[in-house]
């Protein structure tokens, strides 16, 4: 039984048993190939150790000079490249105009860094060779590898907050227009109150207060401009006589109504006038029945109010005598053709029937020759008189 205490004794050793001794021995020097040293063990004396000590492998004889494995620029020896003066690498693959140079500095960002290409690729002949990102296509990049499109901070979980935002480059957020801050979660509202300008230029309509590119509309308000006032009580009542004389040239009894007038802009078209984005548009009717459109509104920061009117009524057309008198005539024609139509269908249903019922009475019909009141023989039986007396006299019925 072999029990250790410590490093130098053994206890619990009984007669006839083995020990065991590891002893370790390092040679610091070639200088002699032999050497013995002696250990002593209590209770069993001591060992003499001859050691022979083997400087040069077996392998060293078998150099291969300017090896293909060593890039043509070095000797293979035992499996290891040594290269010539002026190569360097593990294939001796580099080159360089110095022996033995510094190749871990030169991949180095700083000379106080401890990684080499940031820890993002191998140094290879002076220069960073750059690996994969994880879980992406694409390498990392930079001189020291020291850039990656895949670190930026994140704005609502999508780096730089996504693509309408901002991209990522090199670890740093690239913001687009309207956006700002290291993930482009700001917003810029320099840029983005342009947003809350109505067709005429005014924030809001004038009907509110932009925040940032939104409007806030005042009570009863509503769109993207506040533009549009549902329950505002409109003003076309006021203005449509004004309209009438000012730009229709129609005459009132009043003209005292036609001089206190607002300012009246003419449009080419409704949709234009729609376009202008006021609350309210007008639409009314004149004496010939004839719809005229307009609508009201502040120009900028004018206080003054300005009518922009349609500059053509939407009157009804005359109706054409000649269109409906064809119309009435194919009408009836169409209705005498449709009669007859119809009449010649009813008729042939009823000779259908008719037929129809004939045959039936054919097939049940039974006649025989001799209850056939219509039926004649084609032969006839004459019967002659045959004489049997005695001839008669005479007699003469004339008196």
């Amino acid at each position: 039984k072999n029990i250790k205490i410590g490093e130098d004794m053994c206890q619990g050793v009984g007669l006839g048993e083995t020990v065991s001794f590891n002893v370790n021995v390092t040679t610091k020097s070639c200088k002699t190939n032999s050497s013995s040293f002696k250990v002593f063990a209590a209770a069993f004396g001591e060992v003499e150790i001859d050691v022979h000590t083997i400087c040069n492998c077996e392998c060293q004889d078998d150099k291969e000079y300017n090896s293909f494995d060593c890039s043509r620029n070095g000797d293979l020896t035992c499996g290891r490249c040594s290269c010539n003066n002026g190569w360097y690498g593990k294939e001796c693959e580099c080159e360089s105009t110095k022996n033995n140079p510094s190749v871990v500095n030169r991949c180095k960002r700083t000379n106080t860094s401890n990684t080499v290409c940031e820890g993002n690729g191998e140094c290879a002949c002076n220069e960073c060779k750059c690996d994969l990102v994880k879980n992406t296509g694409q390498s990392y990049y930079g001189k020291y590898c020291q850039c990656s499109d895949f670190n930026c901070d994140e704005y609502h979980g999508k780096l730089c907050g996504g693509e309408a935002r901002g991209v990522c480059k090199c670890g740093k957020c690239e913001c687009k227009k309207g956006h700002l801050g290291s993930n482009c979660g700001t917003t810029d509202c320099s840029i983005e109150n342009s947003k809350c300008l109505d067709t005429n230029g005014v924030y809001c309509s004038g009907h509110g207060e932009c925040k940032c590119g939104k409007c806030l509309c005042d009570s009863f308000y509503e769109g993207d401009v506040c533009q549009r006032c549902p329950t505002c009580i409109d003003k076309c009542d006021d203005f449509k006589q004004c309209v009438l004389c000012k730009v229709f040239d129609h005459h009132t009894a009043n003209k005292t109504i036609c001089d206190d007038c607002p300012h009246m802009k003419i449009w080419e078209s409704l949709d234009a006038v729609r376009k202008l984005g006021y609350p309210v548009t007008c639409e009314d009717e004149d004496a010939e029945g004839c719809n005229y459109y307009f609508t009201y509104g502040k120009i900028g920061d004018e206080n003054a109010t300005t009518v922009f009117v349609v500059s053509k009524k939407d009157c009804p057309k005359d109706p054409d005598l000649l269109v409906i008198v064809l119309a009435v005539m194919s009408g009836i024609v169409a209705i005498g053709i449709i009669l007859l139509i119809l009449w010649k269908l009813l008729t042939t249903m009823v000779d259908r029937n008719e037929y129809q019922r004939f045959k039936r009475d054919r097939a049940r019909s039974k006649w025989h020759r001799e209850k056939n009141p219509l039926y004649q023989s084609p032969t006839h039986t004459v019967y002659n008189p045959i004489y049997t007396g005695k001839r008669q006299k005479r007699y003469s019925w004339l008196m």
